[in-house]
């Protein structure tokens, strides 16, 4: 689905059609802004959407507090997953992502979309799982990317690298949702034009709220 077809602003259709929630999973190249789209749907749309927390094994960053990661050992993520605590244990740059199952869950069976960004490559295994799944993509040009850490420790410019390399030879078709980065672009407009396309796709795609949620 191509997202400039739709003309509604973020606040249209601010209840998923018939009860209707799902996972959204948000993927794009690194430095694309997905982080900060998700964070502007779940600000726009607190009664829409809704950010699953994750875990993972990578270091915390200068600054970076507990909002979208939980930071945990290799060790506990593994006993975790073991554990079926975890919805899917990913490896990214040789670190471990997952989501929380019951998180997913209980946004999902609340009637909210659960919307977490995730490397494009992991889609596929979520969706084996979730087939309900609806899979975006943020396209940003070649000549319009850019990274300021880029300049950073060969690791970080290795990784880089391997990101744009996978991102310029992935087919577009694979996802559910294409949206192309325009440069007049501002995340509240590609928030915008993202709650359109989900909206238009969670009927058919999307399972209503689970009716355990309602029973008194």
């Amino acid at each position: 689905m191509d997202t400039r077809r739709g003309e509604r602003g973020v606040h249209a259709d601010p209840a998923p059609p018939n009860g209707a929630a799902c996972l959204v999973l948000i993927g794009g190249r690194s430095g694309c802004g997905k982080t900060t789209v998700v964070e502007q749907l779940v600000t726009d749309l607190p009664a829409v959407y809704a950010r699953v927390p994750s875990f993972t094994s990578r270091a915390r960053r200068p600054g970076e507090g507990d909002g979208e990661y939980r930071f945990v050992t290799r060790a506990a993520m593994l006993a975790m997953s073991a554990a079926g605590d975890l919805f899917s244990l990913d490896e990214a740059y040789g670190d471990y992502y997952a989501m929380s199952r019951r998180a997913i869950e209980e946004i999902t069976d609340g009637g909210r979309f659960a919307v977490k960004e995730m490397h494009a490559k992991n889609h596929p295994a979520v969706l084996a799982q979730l087939p309900g799944t609806i899979s975006v993509l943020l396209w940003l040009p070649d000549e319009r990317w850019s990274d300021d850490r880029v300049g950073g420790e060969p690791a970080r410019r290795l990784r880089l690298a391997e990101d744009q390399a996978y991102y310029a030879a992935l087919a577009p078709d694979r996802f559910d949702i294409v949206h192309r980065i325009e440069a007049e672009e501002t995340p509240s407009m590609i928030a915008q034009a993202l709650h359109v396309g989900i909206q238009q796709l969670a009927g058919a795609r999307c399972r209503p709220a689970v009716a355990k949620a309602r029973r008194p």
